[in-house]
């Protein structure tokens, strides 16, 4: 996930609150200085391909500083603030 590329996901898009990413824990400082909770901006959809699933695109930080090369958790998290399942991707 780069700036400028949109990711596509399939959701169930009336339950899709947010996309987030955290930056997994460091296990060997007392105080982890490297957490991070990055909030994406998700991309207004534009059709609906099969009920109830529909594409939603987001877009990754624009900034490198925010959300650094490496591998990330992300969630998709509900308008009711419920979490999913945590999916490993890895940011180039």
């Amino acid at each position: 996930m780069t700036g400028a590329r949109r990711c596509d996901l399939d959701a169930v898009a009336a339950a899709l609150g947010s996309v987030v990413l955290i930056r997994p824990a460091s296990l060997t400082h007392h105080s982890d200085l490297d957490q991070r909770f990055v909030k994406l901006v998700l991309v207004p959809p534009t059709e609906m391909p099969l009920p109830p699933y529909q594409v939603m695109q987001f877009l990754p930080p624009a900034n490198r500083n925010i959300a650094p090369r490496g591998y990330w958790m992300m969630f998709l998290v509900t308008t009711t603030g419920i979490p999913s399942v945590a999916r490993w991707v890895k940011l180039v």
